[in-house]
């Protein structure tokens, strides 16, 4: 999915901020060169399409783009309120979402990036009217590693408090 390259570009972002240029121009290579990959297979299968421009290189990215942000289509196939993601979470693994919550919460500070940049995922995906579950499943396990992070607290009395809220929550899922 496009919206996977919010990871992408929050990823370099991250790296620049924590001044590891070396990291960023590598990461920023490895996207220029899949980028061109991207652009090159649609300018191959699109070139000749009506009102493909520019010999058709990312037509696909802007026809995704015009279809969900601009004229609202994917609301063909029904809509949800923002809160879906979110509510659907705890509603379907209650459990697991708080034992979620507190880690982000407890992480916020070591993990600023991952927890920020999932967040925007969601975000993301919240403002598109058409909202499925398998649109941000790509962001679970990054969630759950953020919150991990919580969880390995130095401070020990932080890490029991973390741990009794993570195991009861476990046990609220498996009822």
């Amino acid at each position: 999915r496009l919206q996977c390259g919010l990871f992408c570009l929050g990823a370099l972002g991250a790296l620049l901020a924590r001044r590891q240029r070396r990291a960023a121009l590598e990461v920023l290579g490895v996207l220029a060169v899949w980028a061109l990959l991207f652009g090159g297979l649609d300018a191959l299968t699109w070139h000749d399409a009506p009102g493909a421009r520019f010999g058709g290189w990312f037509h696909s990215a802007v026809k995704y783009l015009q279809f969900n942000l601009v004229e609202q289509r994917a609301a063909q196939w029904g809509t949800s309120p923002g809160s879906f993601y979110v509510s659907t979470f705890f509603s379907s693994m209650p459990g697991l979402a708080v034992a979620l919550a507190v880690g982000l919460v407890l992480s916020a500070r070591r993990a600023w990036p991952l927890v920020g940049l999932s967040l925007l995922f969601l975000g993301a995906h919240s403002l598109i009217a058409h909202k499925e579950l398998r649109f941000v499943l790509p962001v679970l396990p990054v969630l759950f590693a953020a919150g991990a992070v919580g969880f390995s607290l130095p401070d020990e009395g932080k890490q029991r408090v973390a741990l009794v809220v993570y195991l009861k929550a476990t046990a609220c899922n498996l009822k």
